[in-house]
């Protein structure tokens, strides 16, 4: 029994299998996509970054990098050079879209042109929301609201001030004494 066990391992080590196994392959791996800013607007054009790095232990042939947004080819992009194993590259383009929520997402070597140690890897993606268009003027609706507010005050004292001044005419009128009329 003790024969047979080391045989196998002996057949393990010297089969193809594990021969695969320590071989030297590359590892495209998406480290991570970004956007700059926080609040994205439709119409707004937000920088985009996509991190690239070879992850595996030979280098990684030039091969593409997808974008798509909502499983539809956005944009596309070459590894600019063959990367060493643990190199890394970033790619910087423009996003742009439509009103709701959004599914970016970036995978290196989409077609599996070359081998490598892990393919789970390829892809990541990130979740988008793009708001309402932005009014021209943000601030219009402020001053709008000031200058109506100072018109009301103003306006409202003009209609008022006849009143006033008619109480004040009153009050400060000197009475007219009738002739034959006793004072007590």
């Amino acid at each position: 029994m003790r024969v047979s066990f080391l045989a196998a391992a002996l057949l393990a080590l010297l089969s193809p299998t594990f021969a695969t196994a320590a071989e030297a392959l590359p590892d495209a791996q998406v480290v991570r996509i970004s956007l700059r800013g926080g609040d994205i607007r439709v119409g707004d054009r937000v920088g985009l970054t996509v991190e690239v790095k070879n992850a595996g232990n030979a280098p990684l042939p030039r091969v593409p990098v997808v974008l798509t947004v909502d499983g539809a080819a956005y944009s596309e992009w070459m590894l600019p050079r063959e990367l060493a194993p643990g190199e890394q590259t970033t790619w910087r383009t423009v996003f742009s879209g439509d009103r709701g929520m959004h599914l970016v997402a970036a995978t290196v070597d989409p077609l599996d042109q070359i081998r490598e140690g892990d393919k789970t890897n390829n892809a990541a993606f990130i979740n988008v929301g793009v708001g309402d268009r932005r009014p021209p003027f943000p601030w219009a609706g402020l001053v709008f609201g000031v200058l109506f507010f100072i018109l009301g005050i103003g306006a409202g004292g003009l209609l008022r001030r006849p009143d006033s001044i008619r109480v004040r005419r009153q009050a400060h009128t000197p009475t007219r004494r009738m002739p034959g009329k006793d004072r007590k």
